[in-house]
């Protein structure tokens, strides 16, 4: 793939990957040769598989039949779905055999043959974790999945590089917030791997709707046992009514255009922000820097800010408690909707008390309601101090929102105290909130 990349679009992957602008020449490389990477890559994944399995295979001791039958049955014009990671219980390996007579349906079709790849190992002192390598092993050896459903022990580095590079889809089905990262879905971009996952980890903040697929709509549920209701569902029903298809869709010949197309979203819209190189400069820029300088800041003249900075701390709370918002004025809503591309504007009054108007920030926060009513990526607006009331020591602070997307949002208004020298302004916990 890197081969190709750079031949058909100069770019070199061996390079900073952070850069936008070379990314979308993606779309220049021709659908073919994009296709036929993507087979050879696939086909050379299919043989590592069939040799790995033939060794683990003969050294449980099975029948050379049943072998034979299983390798053999590993299909590259198949649609392949690779979960390969830690068996940790959050992961949710077997959210997939929730229903298996469905399952076992989705993946009967003849005329679109589906097959998945599992390979992991859980921490030694994971019993849970193993029980699920048990029972998945257990589903993968079944007569009715014994053709579309296998296991590759001793996970490794190398296994993994061989299934980031060769499955079509990538499927990650997390609990809901407990994804970390999710670094494996984002090493299969590059090769052409599309995502298929839980809005967890990096996907919540990667997928865009053209380039992949997501599985449920962010909600969360106290109850675990509705919560894998739902997702399964929602597998279940996004892999046969919209990946499946998709795959299958030729239109023009052996080359599915349209899955081409999201393979290219794919790699434009995420490979030059999910990588190394933006990841280190990020931290550099955002944090490594920031407190290295303000380091050498408070160290100076003896640490004279760092004792003035811890001075301020002791006392803030109860400075900070004589701080109250006033009230809170809102216009360009209409009734409680807002059309896209329109802005409302929000003043507030705060009553500052002992503070002075260098101390207080106030701001704006817009949060998108999910599906049990609680909030979702809040979005911060500063406020700006418009007049100040000198005598009554109040402020006046507005702020504006403009709609960029559609959904159900609720908005606040809050005070914070701030100073110069702080890390971060949240972090006394310290809020005003109307």
């Amino acid at each position: 793939m890197q081969e190709l990349f750079k031949n058909e679009t100069g770019i070199d992957c061996n390079g900073d990957q952070a850069d936008l602008q070379p990314w979308d020449r993606i779309r220049k490389v021709s659908d073919t040769s994009l296709w036929k990477t993507h087979m050879v890559l696939k086909e050379r994944m299919i043989d590592y598989c069939r040799a790995k399995m033939t060794q683990d295979l003969e050294w449980k001791g099975l029948s050379p039949s049943l072998i034979k039958k299983k390798i053999e049955s590993l299909n590259p014009d198949a649609l392949i779905i690779g979960f390969a990671r830690r068996f940790a219980s959050y992961k949710r390996a077997l959210l997939l055999f929730s229903d298996p007579e469905r399952l076992e349906r989705i993946l009967g079709d003849p005329e679109c043959p589906v097959q998945i790849i599992f390979a992991g190992k859980a921490h030694p002192n994971d019993d849970e974790g193993k029980r699920l390598l048990k029972t998945l092993y257990s589903y993968a050896m079944e007569e009715r999945f014994i053709e579309r459903i296998f296991f590759l022990e001793d996970y490794d580095m190398d296994v993994a590089a061989h299934l980031v590079q060769g499955v079509d889809v990538w499927l990650n089905t997390p609990i809901r917030p407990q994804e970390a990262s999710g670094t494996s879905g984002m090493k299969g971009i590059a090769n052409g791997v599309l995502n298929c996952s839980i809005l967890d980890g990096w996907w919540d903040e990667a997928y865009n709707g053209k380039n992949g697929w997501a599985i449920g709509t962010g909600s969360e549920y106290a109850n675990r046992e509705m919560q894998d209701l739902i997702d399964s569902q929602s597998l279940y029903d996004t892999l046969e009514y919209s990946v499946i298809p998709l795959f299958f869709k030729r239109t023009g010949g052996e080359i599915p255009e349209e899955w081409i197309t999201m393979i290219k979203e794919s790699i434009e819209t995420l490979v030059p922000r999910f990588n190394t190189h933006r990841m280190l400069r990020e931290y550099y820029s955002t944090i490594y820097r920031p407190v290295a300088q303000r380091a050498f800041t408070l160290a100076e003249n003896n640490f004279e800010k760092a004792k003035t900075l811890a001075d301020w701390k002791l006392k803030i709370a109860s400075r900070f408690s004589t701080v109250h918002i006033k009230w809170v004025a809102m216009k360009g809503l209409k009734g409680d909707s807002l059309k896209i591309g329109d802005e409302f504007e929000v003043e507030a009054s705060v009553e500052l008390g002992r503070l002075s108007k260098e101390e207080v920030r106030a701001e704006i926060v817009v949060e998108r309601a999910n599906g049990n009513g609680t909030p979702d990526r809040p979005l911060i607006v500063p406020m700006k101090l418009k007049s100040m009331d000198r005598e009554k020591k109040e402020g006046l602070f507005l702020g504006s929102y403009r709609a960029a997307e559609p959904g159900k949002f609720v908005y606040g208004v809050r005070v914070l105290p701030d100073h110069p020298h702080l890390l971060r302004y949240q972090e006394l916990g310290l809020v005003h909130w109307a």
